[in-house]
């Protein structure tokens, strides 16, 4: 049966199914979020001035996914909206010129939390899970699942599942119960003093049963640095003085 063009609204629906809805835009008219046909939703987010993709992922909605890599700050917090408990001025808190991806990173210190945006998933999460990569510390990293007015809903470890030179990737799983809107506070709980060079980077939220990949620009140049897999391992590139890709 010929599709109405001029008038989609009076095509009988049960001949014909939409492939692709999509539900959110950028300001610069990039697809944020679509919807398949099976209701699966797909999600981009721009960073850089929302001038490059910094993360896509499928089977997510746009609230419910963020990642970081720390290139990019705004005040006291990062593009994103992560941000530290010690900020108390006008600048990005524990922020460092040495990054797992990049050039910085944050710096790990007893007492100080990283705070995640707020994050809304759907009905159908039950649990989040958290990457990222960390240089110079043990196991003793907690996870506080909070809510809008600060209640403490849950609390999770993570731990180490793999090392490559000084910095070892750290995973979490996090059951969300009830609470479909939530933030996260990421703070070191050991009885260590941690040094100068203990530093988180390349941080990931999603839910479980989600698949993303995250990039990672020079902010300057907007050269790809980095890019993740789903398993959060990075693939780099390294350009020559005249911006020329030379290694993979």
């Amino acid at each position: 049966e010929v599709f109405n063009w001029k008038r989609p609204s009076v095509t009988e629906k049960y001949n014909w199914i939409k492939r692709n809805e999509t539900t959110k835009y950028s300001p610069n008219a990039d697809v944020l979020e679509q919807v398949n046909a099976l209701n699966i939703s797909s999600t981009a987010k721009f960073g850089y001035n929302e001038s490059v993709p910094v993360l896509t992922v499928t089977n997510a909605d746009y609230q419910s996914v963020y990642f970081e890599s720390f290139e990019v700050t705004e005040g006291n917090q990062t593009e994103f909206g992560f941000r530290s408990s010690g900020d108390g001025g006008q600048s990005m808190y524990g922020l460092t010129d040495e990054g797992h991806s990049g050039t910085n990173s944050l710096l790990i210190e007893k007492g100080i939390e990283l705070i995640s945006p707020v994050l809304s998933v759907g009905e159908d999460v039950n649990s989040m899970i958290v990457q990222a990569w960390i240089k110079g510390l043990n196991d003793d990293m907690e996870i506080g699942l909070y809510s809008d007015s600060d209640e403490l809903l849950t609390t999770s470890g993570w731990s180490t599942e793999t090392r490559s030179g000084d910095w070892a990737l750290y995973r979490a799983v996090i059951p969300v119960g009830d609470n479909r809107k939530f933030k996260m506070k990421f703070r070191y709980t050991g009885d260590l003093e941690v040094s100068d060079d203990s530093l988180l980077d390349d941080i990931r939220i999603q839910p479980l049963e989600s698949e993303m990949n995250c990039f990672v620009y020079d902010p300057s140049t907007f050269r790809l640095l980095a890019a993740f897999d789903d398993q959060h391992f990075g693939m780099y590139y390294q350009y020559n003085a005249e911006g020329k890709l030379i290694r993979k």
